[in-house]
């Protein structure tokens, strides 16, 4: 084949395979602006839902407010509890009935509020769900002590003072008064210690963030 031709053919390779590359090339850039439209769309839909840091801070305070009622409370009941020793039976329900009044009026309200204004700052803050360990960790504290609070520990709390109320002194002697109360020594103490283990959790964060893999939207 004449030189001439020989040459011909290779620039028409050439342009080929320009124009293969220059196609990727397009298509490439194409991808990556629809990439950086979608980024910036869930950067600016991340952004609208996160609370203002003015409100940020009064939920701060708020919760802070709710787990100072939740942990007070618990604590006070599980020391008194075991500093009962009534001389009477209006002496026996004034105090078995007060400690029902505080569980009731201060510290349900204390943990719904924690509960709440927990789930507001997952889902309107960066601190999310799991992107941490010890907010999992503070997660499970407070719903165990939300439902195991609902269910055992109100309801025996309430039966030491109903039972006092019908039946005096004579409730000391009661079997199920005996049990509440046994199982309120071991359970409420126990479900104070982990409040108390939660502020701490929540003062120190003990534990780093989980490693994870990088993703784009995070930019």
């Amino acid at each position: 084949m004449p030189w001439g031709k020989q040459s011909g053919c290779f620039q028409e390779n050439d342009r080929g395979i320009r124009t293969v590359r220059g196609r990727r090339l397009a298509k490439l850039a194409a991808y990556i602006d629809v990439r950086n439209g979608q980024n910036g769309i869930a950067r600016k839909e991340r952004e609208m839902k996160q609370l203002s840091p003015k409100n940020q801070r009064w939920l701060k305070g708020f919760h802070s407010l709710f787990a100072c009622m939740w942990v007070g409370a618990a604590l006070v009941l599980s020391v008194k509890q075991f500093f009962v020793n009534p001389s009477n039976s209006g002496e026996l329900y004034g105090i078995t009935s007060t400690m029902d009044f505080i569980d009731i009026v201060i510290i349900i309200p204390g943990a719904i509020g924690v509960l709440l204004s927990g789930l507001i700052y997952s889902v309107w803050t960066n601190w999310g769900w799991f992107k941490h360990r010890w907010i999992i960790v503070k997660w499970i504290i407070c719903l165990y002590g939300v439902i195991f609070g609902t269910y055992p520990l109100g309801p025996w709390m309430s039966s030491l003072a109903r039972l006092s109320e019908e039946k005096g002194l004579a409730a000391l002697a009661d079997p199920t008064y005996l049990h509440n109360r046994t199982m309120l020594y071991a359970f409420g103490t126990f479900q104070a210690a982990t409040l108390v283990f939660a502020v701490f959790v929540t003062a120190l964060k003990s534990w780093k963030q989980k490693a994870r893999v990088y993703s784009p939207a995070d930019d």
